[in-house]
């Protein structure tokens, strides 16, 4: 992704600085399903040859950082509009609707 070309990246997500903080703030794990996560920002290596199974009985895991530099950007723009190929985990991240959470 954007991570890549360190120049872009630090503008783009310079108030973007402690990426658990913000998954926790804005229910990212939540929304997909996580409980527990650590260094979200590490990513996560396959092997070459990692892939679905035939069944399609196991998806590729979410990869938490690019999830959260995804609704990073499309909430801090106040996009209104998202075109999206695939069906895969950036479908929830996108829907912005506060998730309330009431402890008694």
């Amino acid at each position: 992704m954007v991570k890549d070309s360190e120049l872009l990246a630090v503008h783009l997500f310079k108030n973007l600085s402690d990426y658990a903080s913000y998954i926790e703030e804005n229910g990212i794990a939540r929304a997909l399903g996580i409980d527990a996560f650590n260094e979200p920002e590490k990513k996560i290596t396959k092997s070459l040859y990692f892939s679905v199974t035939p069944n399609l009985d196991h998806a590729y895991p979410p990869e938490l950082d690019d999830l959260c530099r995804l609704h990073f950007l499309a909430k801090s723009r106040k996009v209104m509009t998202i075109l999206e190929f695939g069906i895969g985990k950036s479908t929830v991240i996108f829907d912005f609707k506060p998730i309330i959470v009431r402890t008694y």
